[in-house]
């Protein structure tokens, strides 16, 4: 059986639906492969350039009017969708080399500071913590150590889930004034 002649004219393609772009994408995807490939010599950005280039098409095609040389014009905007994704890449090649690189290991000086900053504020938090009422405590303790929910917590102790979450909320204020007192 002789297979249909592919058609050049866009409009016939547009009109063709998924069909007709099938017909493009199975003629013309080898050579502007090898088009791209000259381009950067690298396949795999090459396959991704031209699944985005034909997915464009597929989406600008009642947007494109008149096309005279159908090979020429795929060619054609191919290339300038490939310069663009190099002219892309370069620049974020470009950008993570002016990153310089930071130092891998820290100075023993700073990670003592460190170290006590963190002990500081840890014996801070736990005085803090001390000074709270007892089932404000237990309700922070089963919703930030244990993961319970606003609901689960509501019903072990049987207050309503509002009650939880304003606990919750007042112990969190009591602890961010006492952290900025002490921080002052």
């Amino acid at each position: 059986m002789n297979e249909p002649k592919p058609s050049h004219d866009w409009q016939e393609i547009v009109a063709a639906g998924e069909a007709g772009f099938e017909q493009v994408f199975k003629n013309f995807y080898g050579i502007l492969f090898a088009l791209g490939y000259r381009m950067c010599a690298n396949a795999e950005l090459v396959k991704d350039a031209l699944q985005s280039f034909f997915l464009y098409l597929w989406e600008k095609r009642f947007q494109i009017k008149k096309v005279e040389n159908l090979e020429a014009y795929l060619k054609t905007a191919f290339r300038r969708k490939m310069q663009e994704v190099l002219k892309k890449r370069r620049k974020q090649n470009q950008q993570k080399q002016a990153v310089p690189p930071q130092e891998n290991t820290p100075s023993y000086e700073t990670l003592l500071i460190h170290f006590q900053q963190e002990e500081e504020q840890q014996t801070q938090l736990q005085k803090i913590l001390a000074d709270l009422p007892p089932q404000q405590k237990k309700v922070l303790e089963w919703r930030f150590l244990e993961g319970f929910s606003y609901d689960e917590i509501a019903k072990k102790t049987g207050r309503s889930r509002q009650t939880i979450y304003n606990q919750i909320h007042n112990a969190i204020k009591k602890i961010r004034a006492a952290l900025n007192t002490e921080s002052a």
